[in-house]
C-alpha cells in the first residue's frame, strides 16, 4: 500500500472507506475525527473529499492546508491557531469554528448550506459572523472564557447599531438551533 493510505489507516480510517483515483486524489467515505490526534500540528495527507464529518479541533494547527475541498458533513476546526481558511474546504454542510483567536483572514471561508425561505442555498454566512467577531475582539468585548451566547449578548448591549448584519445570521441560527441568545434578547 502507498504511504498516504497507510498513514490514513494509522489515524483510524477504515481501509475500505478510502478511495484513490487515477490522479492521486483521495476520497474518504466516513467521518474523520482527528480531534487532538495530529501530533505534528499539520494535516498529514491531502484529501479531496470526505463523505461525513471532518473534525480537526484541539490540534494547535497554524494552517489548515490539506483539508478536503468538499466535506459532506460538519467541518469542526475549533481551538486551533490558523490565521486563514486558505487551504481549507470550499464547501461544508455545517461549520463549527470556535476559539480560533488568530483567525482574521476570511477570504477563503467555505460555503455552507442553509435554508432560506424554504430553499437550500449556499452562502458564506460565516464571513459576516466572523467580521462581527473581529470587531468585538478589537473593542475588547469578546472573551474566550465565556460562551458564544454570552459574548453575543454583551456585543448587542454595547453596540446595537453595529449588529444589524448579525440579525439575519441570528435569525437563521437561533430559529433553527435555539440557544440562550434568542431567549435573552427580550431582556436587553
Amino acid at each position: 500500500m502507498e504511504r498516504d493510505i497507510l498513514e490514513l489507516i494509522a489515524l483510524g480510517i477504515d481501509k475500505y472507506a478510502i478511495e484513490k483515483d487515477e490522479n492521486g486524489s483521495i476520497t474518504v467515505r466516513q467521518s474523520i475525527n482527528w480531534e487532538g490526534k495530529l501530533i505534528n500540528g499539520i494535516i498529514p495527507v491531502k484529501l479531496k473529499q470526505v463523505y461525513g464529518d471532518f473534525n480537526i479541533s484541539n490540534n494547535k494547527l497554524r494552517t489548515i492546508e490539506n483539508c478536503p475541498e468538499f466535506i459532506a458533513g460538519t467541518f469542526i476546526c475549533s481551538r486551533n491557531y490558523f490565521e486563514s481558511f486558505k487551504g481549507g474546504p470550499k464547501y461544508c454542510r455545517i461549520l463549527q469554528c470556535n476559539f480560533v483567536p488568530e483567525l482574521m483572514d476570511l477570504s477563503h471561508a467555505p460555503f455552507v448550506q442553509m435554508e432560506v425561505n424554504g430553499q437550500m442555498e449556499q452562502t458564506r454566512v460565516v464571513t459576516e459572523a466572523l467580521q462581527i467577531y473581529k470587531f468585538a475582539c478589537r473593542k475588547g468585548i469578546w472573551s474566550a472564557q465565556e460562551s458564544w451566547d454570552e459574548n453575543i449578548i454583551r456585543l448587542y448591549a454595547a453596540y446595537p447599531s453595529k449588529c444589524m448584519t448579525w440579525n439575519l445570521i441570528n435569525q437563521y441560527y437561533f430559529e433553527n438551533r435555539g440557544g440562550a441568545l434568542g431567549e435573552n434578547l427580550n431582556i436587553l
